[in-house]
C-alpha cells in the first residue's frame, strides 16, 4: 500500500530547491523560490585558493551533463539572501527527460565543497572515498578524522584514526591505504604516476581518544551535532583536543 516516497533537496537559507518526479531519477529545480546560478566546481576551487579570481557562474540553460557545480541562490518572495554561494556540490545527470517530457536539467546532490581534501588542483577526495578507503583496509577502528595539512609548502592528506587492535607496522598499513584511495580515485592515482607524489600520512590514536573527546564536549554543554569532530578538515582546535585527549593519563 501507498507510494513510493520521492527525494527532495533543500536548505534552511534557500527552502525547497528541488524535487524528484514521478519518474524518481534525477532532482527538479523549483523555479519559483529563488533565482539560481552555479559555479563549477573547479572555479570553485579555484576562488577558494586565489582570493583575486572571480569565477563565472552559469544558469540552467547553461550546464552541461555529467559535470559538478556550487549551487550559488538568490532568495525571491523579499527574502534577504543575494547571490548566496551555499557550498552545496551539485551533480547534473541529465540535461532533458524525453520519456516523460520534462526539459529541465535534472541534479543529484553530490557533497559539501567543504567536505573535500584538494592536493594541489590535481585531485579531490570526498568523505565516503576516504571512508570506503578505511573500510578496505578491514581493519578494525573506531573512528577517524582527515584533514590537508603542509609541509615544507608540499599539501598532504593526515589521517588520525584509531584502531581498535593494535597496527604493527605503520609504514606497511600507510602504503595499503594509499593503494585503497588510488583504487577508488583515478585522479589520485594519476597524482602518482605523473609526479610520484604519496600525499599521505597516518597518525595512530591511542584507545579512548574518541570517547574522551566526546565526553570533554559534553562536560562543555556542546550540543549533540558538535559532539564529534567533522570527518573531512576538521578546525585546529579539535584536532589539537583529539590528540590531547590521546595522549591523556590518569
Amino acid at each position: 500500500m501507498g507510494m513510493e516516497p520521492l527525494e527532495a533537496y533543500g536548505s534552511t537559507e534557500l527552502g525547497d530547491v528541488a524535487n524528484q518526479s514521478w519518474n524518481s531519477a534525477g532532482l527538479i529545480f523549483h523555479p519559483d523560490n529563488n533565482f539560481y546560478e552555479f559555479i563549477p566546481v573547479n572555479d570553485y576551487y579555484k576562488m577558494k585558493n586565489d582570493a583575486r579570481f572571480v569565477p563565472k557562474t552559469l544558469l540552467l540553460n547553461e550546464l552541461e551533463e555529467g559535470e559538478e557545480y556550487v549551487l550559488v541562490g538568490t532568495n525571491f518572495h523579499g527574502g534577504i539572501l543575494t547571490r548566496y554561494v551555499t557550498g552545496d556540490v551539485i551533480r547534473i545527470i541529465s540535461l532533458i527527460d524525453e520519456i516523460h517530457e520534462i526539459y529541465t536539467p535534472q541534479m543529484v546532490f553530490s557533497t559539501r565543497a567543504d567536505d573535500i581534501i584538494d592536493i594541489g588542483g590535481f585531485t579531490r577526495l570526498s568523505e565516503k572515498t576516504l571512508w570506503l578507503a578505511i573500510e578496505n583496509l578491514c581493519i578494525p577502528y573506531v573512528d577517524w578524522i582527515a584533514r590537508k595539512e603542509y609541509i615544507n609548502g608540499d599539501a598532504f592528506i593526515h589521517f588520525y584514526i584509531e584502531f581498535k587492535e593494535k597496527v604493527e607496522n605503520l609504514n606497511e598499513l600507510a602504503e595499503k591505504l594509499h593503494s585503497e584511495i588510488k583504487a577508488l580515485d583515478q585522479p589520485y592515482a594519476e597524482l602518482e604516476s605523473i609526479t610520484g607524489m604519496k600525499p599521505l600520512y597516518i597518525t595512530i590514536l591511542k584507545k579512548g581518544a574518541f570517547s574522551r573527546y566526546i565526553e570533554k564536549r559534553r562536560a562543555e554543554g556542546a550540543d549533540l551535532a558538535h559532539m564529534k569532530p567533522n570527518h573531512i578538515n576538521p578546525s585546529d582546535q579539535a584536532v589539537e583536543t583529539l590528540l590531547e585527549m590521546s595522549n591523556w593519563k590518569l
